[in-house]
């Protein structure tokens, strides 16, 4: 639940500067209501300060707004008003004051009550609060003070009274109807004009509603912690929770955001274990060296996969496993390596041994099949072999097959040097 407020600045400096320069009376109802509503965000006000007339008359009725004296006849809307430039009055000494794009005033001579309502539009079992800053000059707790709340189908008000000369009246309330009938009732009793003045007039979700909507917003239908709640979903919704006054629906909420921070620390924890068993598995504990330590196996690497898998931010976890595939690739490429290494030493391995007798060149003898094109052919292998430990010694055992073939050759040559001489000597008789 990520909040927005944006303001229209051109728009803001455009009305301001008609201000400046325009007589109220001539501001226009629509201008007041389009800057009381330039913020755009997931809690509006619900009332709509437009008081534009319902008939192009002489003697009107509000478009968007109900008038009476009190609860049980402002649903009848029986008075009219005649206008005389930003201020609309009744034949009986009650008027309401347009003074600026954000502020009214109930201005009463009658001492009389004065109602002002209208429908906003609600959902049933919402919390919603009613908001004004307000001035009422000479307050008295009996005759000269308001009422702000709402009232039901039945004409049941839930309201709050005020007998301050200033400040910022408040009412919350719980819908029970789809459309709710808000209203200020001013009462005043003593003769006089008196002057209610009400700025920043508005009716929103409550702040518990908001925070309660924030939290709900962070858990699947069966309760889980939704995978996308992060640090800053967190710090948004506390923002929220700060904001309400009542203690055990604080805590309540508190309750179940503690869920949630416990959610996003758990994974903070799984991140940063997920991101320590990758990085060993690199040389200098950074993928980027792009080189596998010498200690990492496969064992290492399925280890780190599924810690990985443990990591449920999406950007990391795919940073994460495209280095688990940059390792595998390197370790494949190091079994493979190993593998024909093993590969080059067991066949020279085995055409050094087959030169000897019992394939052991600890015999130290060679076979009588053994002749110099297959000493050859096992030095080639064993030329190719790169482990320069296990090829010394392969070569030694070459060097021995040489020096015994040699040792053979040279006793088969003397034989038949004998051979010769004798077989000449013989003939010569």
């Amino acid at each position: 639940m990520k909040f927005k407020k944006i303001i229209s600045v051109l728009a803001a400096t455009s009305i301001l500067g008609t201000s400046i320069v325009t007589p109220l009376n001539i501001i226009s109802t629509k201008t007041f209501a389009s800057m009381a509503t330039q913020s755009i965000d997931s809690n509006p006000n619900l009332i709509n300060l437009n008081f534009d007339k319902a008939t192009e008359t002489a003697s009107f009725k509000f478009k968007n707004w109900i008038t009476g004296t009190e609860t049980k006849n402002i649903r009848a809307n029986t008075p009219t008003f005649t206008q005389s430039g930003n201020k609309y009055s009744t034949s009986d000494g009650k008027s309401i004051q347009v003074n600026s794009p954000t502020e009214i005033a109930l201005v009463n001579t009658s001492g009389k009550y004065f109602m002002i309502g209208q429908y906003v539009n609600t959902e049933i079992g919402k919390e919603y609060t009613i908001s004004s800053k307000y001035t009422n000059p000479n307050p008295n707790a009996t005759s000269n003070y308001f009422w702000m709340g709402s009232l039901s189908s039945a004409d049941v008000a839930n309201d709050s009274k005020f007998t301050a000369a200033s400040g910022t009246a408040e009412h919350t309330f719980t819908a029970t109807e789809s459309q709710t009938l808000i209203f200020i009732q001013q009462v005043v009793t003593t003769t006089g004009t008196k002057t209610l003045t009400l700025s920043d007039f508005s009716a929103t979700k409550s702040k518990y509603q908001i925070a309660k909507e924030g939290v709900n917003a962070m858990f699947e239908a069966d309760g889980k912690v939704k995978t996308t709640v992060d640090q800053v979903w967190i710090d948004e919704v506390q923002a929220q929770i700060n904001l309400v006054t009542d203690a055990t629906k604080k805590q309540a909420l508190q309750t179940e955001l503690n869920k949630a921070k416990q959610k996003v620390a758990d994974d903070t924890v799984k991140l940063n274990t997920a991101k320590a068993a990758v990085d060993a598995l690199f040389v200098n504990n950074t993928s980027s060296s792009d080189a596998i330590k010498d200690t990492t196996t496969q064992i290492a690497i399925d280890n780190a996969k599924m810690l990985v898998n443990q990591v449920t931010d999406p950007t990391v976890k795919t940073a994460l496993e495209q280095d688990i595939a940059k390792a595998q690739s390197l370790l494949d490429a190091k079994n493979a390596a190993i593998q024909a290494e093993k590969d080059r030493q067991d066949a020279a391995s085995k055409a050094v041994k087959e030169l000897f007798t019992n394939d052991d060149s600890s015999s130290n003898s060679i076979k009588n099949l053994t002749d110099q094109t297959a000493i050859n052919d096992a030095k080639a292998l064993v030329d190719k072999v790169t482990d320069p430990t296990v090829k010394a010694a392969l070569e030694q055992d070459i060097a021995k097959a040489q020096n015994l073939l040699d040792a053979k050759n040279a006793a088969i040559q003397a034989e038949k040097d004998r051979q010769d001489a004798a077989s000449k000597a013989v003939k010569e008789l």
